[in-house]
């Protein structure tokens, strides 16, 4: 589990801390948490625990460190732009996993060595590792105002695509959904849906495979991730929505308001005094 100000190792039976360890870098610096992750960095089937830290001295000072699982320093970079976001993955021609920030920078995920030094801005959240090329390595694709941008790490060349769904600032993943060399683009929509999405690097053109309507209408589709969760060996789509918390009726006294989309409401020139408070929603 990683905070705002530290990461903690809990054993998920018992729920007891194992370990903690504060982002306070001296006496003057704190670095709070941008982002985490845990995975097998070197090959040696232990995971590891990679942080990127912003330092709060600074808005250009980042540092991502590797942490053993007793959350001892394993390696860390030197303190200097990354962006706010990462991924990992294999996205050129060696057997090593790669670090991809978000302001372009690629690192070897074992050395922490910059492979490439800060270039294209991959954006802060709307990016992901798929190969869509049909090679043995992984793009990155990001999703920004209207375009799909796929940047070939290896190759060092970028590629631009028109793409119109209203995935703006949701969550995506690259997905092998129907068999063949290339991973797919797996996205939900702010409209309901989840869409899968062929990607042709080559033609620089995206084409909709699939649509899956969500259960419940009215719905954002807030959250995707994938994961084996039922008893075959075949990964399933994982999805959370938020419903609009607009339209309920929320009344204090003779006073009524009705909720916005986020859910607040405001009364105001209440007396003191003991008031019946009601909410109710339209069926």
């Amino acid at each position: 589990i990683a905070s705002a100000l530290g990461v903690f190792v809990v054993d998920a039976q018992t729920f007891a801390v194992t370990a903690s360890r504060a982002f306070q870098l001296n006496l003057t610096d704190l670095a709070s948490k941008r982002r985490f992750n845990v995975a097998d960095i070197n090959a040696d089937g232990n995971d590891e625990i990679i942080v990127l830290t912003k330092i709060a001295s600074s808005t250009l000072r980042d540092q991502l460190f590797v942490l053993n699982q007793d959350l001892t320093p394993r390696a860390s970079t030197s303190e200097r732009p990354l962006g706010q976001e990462f991924l990992i993955g294999n996205v050129d021609t060696d057997d090593d996993l790669e670090i991809v920030c978000g302001n372009g920078t690629v690192l070897n995920a074992s050395t922490l060595a910059t492979e490439v030094a800060a270039g294209a801005q991959f954006g802060d959240h709307n990016y992901v590792l798929a190969n869509v090329d049909g090679d043995s390595q992984k793009e990155v694709v990001e999703v920004s105002a209207g375009k799909l941008y796929v940047f070939d790490v290896d190759a060092a060349t970028s590629t631009t695509i028109n793409f119109s769904a209203d995935v703006e600032n949701l969550n995506l993943f690259g997905l092998n959904a129907d068999g063949d060399a290339d991973d797919e683009l797996v996205v939900g929509t702010l409209s309901n849906q989840i869409q899968i999405y062929s990607i042709n690097k080559n033609a620089a053109t995206v084409t909709l495979d699939r649509t899956i309507g969500t259960r419940k209408a009215d719905t954002t589709v807030t959250d995707i991730t994938r994961g084996n969760v039922t008893d075959d060996t075949a990964d399933a789509i994982v999805f959370v929505s938020r419903a609009s918390n607009s339209g309920a009726n929320v009344c204090i006294g003779s006073q009524c308001v009705t909720t916005g989309d986020d859910g607040r409401y405001l009364i105001s020139g209440l007396a003191p005094g003991a008031y019946t408070a009601t909410v109710s929603r339209a069926s």
